[in-house]
């Protein structure tokens, strides 16, 4: 998750990709491997990611792992944080769903 983040804040979206699962069209690859930054629709996909995080994250990168959940689904094992993002009163919490892919663990869905 702190790689992921790190290469959100400064903007590092190839090494951001990294750290993204696929969920396009391609049921070969779907679930099964990260993001790939020389696609333009995945680029895309990075992208929003990032912003995401970055608008979360705000500009001090403020945050604080909460709880930790592991589940078995049928894309695999879903390693699941509850982040806190922020500080005081702009404090948000959100869920970061990783699934482990090939011993690595890749961003599957923020809630």
């Amino acid at each position: 998750m702190e790689a992921l983040l790190d290469a959100c804040l400064a903007s590092d979206h190839a090494a951001a990709a990294e750290h993204i699962v696929y969920r396009g069209e391609d049921p070969a690859r779907r679930w099964r491997t990260s993001v790939q930054i020389d696609n333009p629709a995945e680029a895309e996909t990075v992208s929003q990611v990032c912003g995401r995080l970055r608008a979360l994250l705000g500009p001090s990168g403020a945050h604080e792992k909460l709880d930790y959940e592991q589940s078995e689904q049928s894309e695999g094992s879903w390693h699941v944080w509850h982040v806190a993002f922020g500080t005081g009163s702009g404090q948000a919490t959100r869920v970061l769903a990783f699934l482990e892919v090939d011993g690595r663990y890749l961003l599957g869905d923020i809630d």
